[in-house]
């Protein structure tokens, strides 16, 4: 992979990012203002037209009229977190992309023409992408090195990776894709293969409107939209699209519970698939994939409006499904979860003051011989009156609990030993966001109460979930991955040093 030298790195502007000029005329016009709202989805529609039909023409020649051949001209389009950043008077295109669209690519030996293009892709609202056009030529690599990557490494329609993000994929989550994991790695093969050689960049910011690109030889459109759902877009593919998606999952196992269902109404929401239509078409997809009954969907799985939204759904949402359709009179009559069951995760910042709280209060119940009263009552107020303590740890050395009031939580927590709560982060893909619906990872420590200084070996994660804005479960693990996303530049955890 190619690391970037920071310290010499500035970012690119809308504008070439080299004095070299364009040998293919890019050119690229964008929407003037605008923004991707928080957890909204959207769809970004690509077409793609030749408008010359011989592409020779963009490879060099020589002053001779000889073709150089050892260099492949590419055009693409990718959409990335961070913009092409500039060192030592190169353009260094991002070392990972969420997306990327192949225009074409040429050298003396293979050609990958895909100027005749119809392709979209989703992202979620709240966060900051760019859309960058590249003008790229390669020459210290192999002929068609990069073509190769192409041609068996990458498939361009895999629209939800996006959403994911590329490197922050939940466990949780991944099976609702069937090949995601199988894009990042080539993406970022792709990308170091054309950071070898000369890149023409434009970047702008993705926002909802439209952009037009272009080249001598190409012209595309790309269109950012928000969507109401994706099963009832007016693109009829976003369902069968779906579709597949949901063929692969092992996520649901009979007999189907609350916990299940919440767990992926959660992942979904997390998604920006915030449609009840959207929600309860996935639920039911999945249901019937598993063989899980028809009565016990409506009975323990779908909550009100997903199983409404899906009842109104018409015969072509239904096919595949025999036997399985509901109308709205039986989702009435059904025994449907009880919506107060149903956990969507609130804003990190949203959380905060009950984690801020559950630190100073559960310290003073690990720490103190006996707990003090305004310490409990800080503790009752901000956890649910019966939670749930979920022990993922692999010995299970906490054990777990189910209904009980969170003093009894606490208490089980310094009867294993933790004495110290303190340091927390915001949940991310990478730290499997979606898997339980926690937005935030707080660390507990197994020491003796007298005892300075911790290390990442002395912890455990704590992860709050929430349920009508209250603290209803905490799940234990040792995973270090999340310990150390917690600890990365810390020298310190609510007055106990972190040994490195």
């Amino acid at each position: 992979m190619l690391l970037l030298t920071l310290a010499f790195s500035v970012t690119v502007s809308a504008a070439f990012a080299e004095s070299k000029s364009s040998r293919m005329g890019l050119a690229m016009t964008s929407p003037a203002s605008g923004q991707l709202k928080a957890k909204q989805l959207y769809v970004v529609e690509i077409t793609c037209r030749p408008l010359k039909k011989d592409l020779s023409g963009a490879i060099k020649q020589s002053a001779f009229g000889l073709v150089k051949t050892t260099e492949t001209s590419s055009h693409l389009l990718m959409l990335s977190a961070k913009r092409p950043t500039q060192t030592g008077g190169k353009t260094v295109l991002p070392d990972s992309a969420l997306f990327s669209n192949i225009v074409f690519s040429i050298n003396t030996a293979d050609v990958l023409d895909q100027r005749k293009c119809n392709d979209y892709f989703f992202v979620s609202g709240g966060k900051s992408y760019f859309l960058t056009v590249v003008e790229n030529y390669s020459k210290e690599h192999a002929p068609g090195q990069a073509i190769s990557i192409l041609k068996n490494g990458i498939k361009l329609a895999q629209p939800l990776f996006t959403l994911f993000g590329a490197g922050e994929l939940s466990l949780a989550v991944q099976p609702l894709l069937t090949a995601a994991t199988g894009v990042e790695t080539p993406y970022r093969d792709l990308l170091a293969e054309l950071n070898k050689g000369d890149n023409l960049t434009k970047s702008e910011p993705l926002v909802p409107g439209t952009y037009q690109v272009s080249t001598q030889y190409s012209a595309e459109t790309v269109t950012v939209r928000e969507i109401a759902s994706a099963v009832t877009d007016r693109n009829t593919g976003f369902t069968a699209l779906f579709d597949q998606q949901l063929t692969d999952t092992k996520r649901m196992q009979p007999p189907v519970t609350h916990e299940t269902c919440n767990t992926i109404l959660g992942d979904l929401n997390a998604l920006g698939f915030n449609s009840p239509t959207d929600q309860g078409y996935a639920l039911v997809q999945l249901a019937f994939r598993a063989g899980i009954k028809r009565e016990d969907v409506l009975k323990a799985c779908l909550p009100l409006e997903p199983a409404m939204a899906m009842a109104r759904l018409g015969d072509f949402y239904w096919k595949g499904l025999p036997g399985y359709r509901f109308s709205e009179p039986e989702v009435q009559n059904a025994n449907l979860i009880d919506e107060s069951k149903r956990i969507i995760p609130p804003p990190f910042e949203a959380a905060v003051p009950s984690i801020v709280k559950l630190i100073d209060a559960g310290n003073q119940i690990l720490r103190l011989d006996d707990a003090p009263a305004t310490a409990i009552a800080k503790t009752n107020e901000i956890f649910a009156d019966k939670i749930s303590v979920i022990d993922n740890t692999n010995d299970a050395l906490f054990g777990s609990l189910e209904g009980k009031p969170p003093l009894d939580a606490l208490l089980q927590l310094k009867n294993k030993g933790v004495t110290r709560l303190g340091c927390y982060v915001q949940t991310s893909g990478a730290t499997d966001a979606a898997s339980d619906g926690a937005v935030a990872i707080l660390l507990g420590f197994v020491i003796p109460v007298a005892a300075k200084e911790a290390g990442a070996e002395d912890a455990i994660t704590l992860r709050p979930s929430f349920a009508n804005g209250k603290i209803s479960s905490l799940s234990i693990s040792k995973n270090r991955a999340w310990i150390d996303s917690v600890l990365t530049n810390r020298t310190s955890c609510n007055e106990l040093k972190i040994k490195k």
